[in-house]
């Protein structure tokens, strides 16, 4: 019913407003996206990864160029947004 999807709007509404949201605004919800685009892949590509890399050192170098260049896009786009 009309009803219930006025409910559900309210509910959502009520979600996001809460404090768990509150950290984000749309530059640290575009820096944290950003973060998990490009940080170290679930658990089943980083074992693939190892096979193909043939060791476990050149998976751990890949795991952390990854993690690292996440982390650096991630802190510049949140400094470019702190001066906006």
């Amino acid at each position: 019913t009309e009803h219930d999807g006025i409910h559900y709007l309210l509910l959502e509404d009520a979600i996001f407003a809460s404090t768990v949201f509150a950290f984000f605004n749309p530059i640290t919800a575009f820096a944290f996206m950003t973060f998990n685009l490009f940080s170290a892949p679930s658990f089943g590509a980083i074992a693939a990864m190892k096979k193909e890399f043939g060791n476990s050192k050149d998976m751990f170098k890949a795991i952390l160029f990854q993690t690292g260049f996440a982390w650096v896009l991630a802190s510049i786009i949140g400094m470019f947004g702190a001066l906006l």
